[in-house]
This record gives C-alpha cells, sequence and structure tokens, in this order.
C-alpha cells in the first residue's frame, strides 16, 4: 500500500479507516460505525451509546435514575429501583405477635 492510499501513513500498525472517524481500523472497536471507537467494558456496545460504559451488565437506563435496566425492579420508574422484601411470618406467628399486640383484645386473665 502506497503512503496516498494509507490514512495513517506514518503509523506502521494502522492503514486503513473504513467508517472515517480517524481511528484506524486495527484500533477501533466498531471499525464500519463513525459514531463509535471505544468499548471500554467489552459488552458489544460501544462507550457513546453505553450509559454505563464501565459496567458490562448494564447498557441502558431506560427511566433516567441511574440504576441500569437490568438491576433495576423498576426499569420504567425513575421513582422506585428496588423492592424490600416483607418477611411472612406463619400463621402461629402472626397469631402470637397480634396477641402480644393486644390486636383481639386479649387480656391477661386475673387471679
Amino acid at each position: 500500500m502506497t503512503n496516498i492510499e494509507d490514512a495513517f501513513p506514518n503509523d506502521a500498525s494502522e492503514t486503513l479507516d473504513a467508517d472515517g472517524d480517524g481511528v484506524g481500523d486495527n484500533t477501533d472497536a466498531f471499525p464500519n460505525d463513525a459514531s463509535e471507537t471505544l468499548d471500554t467494558d467489552g459488552d458489544g456496545v460501544g462507550d457513546n451509546a453505553d450509559v454505563f460504559p464501565s459496567a458490562a451488565s448494564e447498557t441502558t437506563d431506560t427511566d433516567g435514575d441511574g440504576v441500569g435496566d437490568n438491576a433495576d425492579a423498576f426499569p420504567n420508574d425513575p421513582t422506585r429501583w428496588f423492592t424490600v422484601p416483607v418477611p411472612v411470618l406463619p400463621w402461629f406467628g402472626l397469631l402470637a405477635l397480634a396477641g402480644l399486640l393486644g390486636l383481639f383484645g386479649l387480656r391477661k386473665l386475673k387471679k
């Protein structure tokens, strides 16, 4: 290849720039996409399009709350992102608790 044909005549490691973004195809993670050159986390989504370019498990945040859709329990609600599990007591435990709290009008037996 002559220097006229070489997109990088002063760089022996590069010769082509298929997408014309100024980054040689050997270095460009997306040699056919001028809007992307890097994929820092290796998830296949370019850093420009990736909302979380350093987290391979996340690429989008649909509701814009800062929590990636994969980790967000409510990916379309920016006011919520996780759930808190409510412990479930067996019925006998619930009745005992209710008795202790006096919810059933239970009173101490007097002698």
